[in-house]
């Protein structure tokens, strides 16, 4: 994903407070800063497959469970996305060929499975899907203001 005009600084505490929902587990993969350093790319993964966050693949095993994929979920993702926006909500995000904002295009789930086998991007993890994740944001806005008055 691209991250428009945010500081480098932002775009850490937003990882920082990523890793408090998903309890450390969530690192960069990627992280390349454009020539201004305004505009970054970067690429989230994680350091267990097995812990939270992981992403679960299309395939399946022979036992009938998903194959684990060394990835974030979309859960990780949609996490990530508002801790820049609470860290900076001037910022702009290109994911997935999409612009998303503050006020709009986080949390759009799509389908990444087939037409006979469909997968949604929220069902392609363990996370609990009943998980409201409106609690770990207002949680989120919680911690960054506790910072921002340090």
């Amino acid at each position: 994903m691209q991250i428009m005009n945010t500081k480098k600084e932002d775009i850490n505490k937003a990882l920082e407070l990523t890793n408090k929902v998903f309890n450390g587990n969530v690192v960069f993969k990627r992280f390349d800063s454009g020539v201004r350093g305004t505009s970054h790319t970067v690429t989230l993964t994680i350091k267990d497959s097995n812990k939270d966050g992981g992403r679960r693949g299309y395939n399946f095993r022979k036992d009938g469970e998903r194959t684990r994929v060394h990835s974030a979920c979309w859960h990780v993702h949609g996490v990530f996305m508002d801790s820049v926006f609470i860290n900076n909500p001037k910022a702009r995000i290109r994911a997935l060929g999409h612009i998303i904002t503050a006020e709009d295009g986080n949390w759009e789930d799509s389908n990444i499975g087939s037409y006979f086998n469909p997968l949604m991007h929220s069902e392609a993890c363990e996370c609990d899907n009943d998980y409201d994740l409106s609690d770990s944001i207002d949680d989120l806005r919680a911690i960054a203001e506790q910072k921002a008055e340090a």
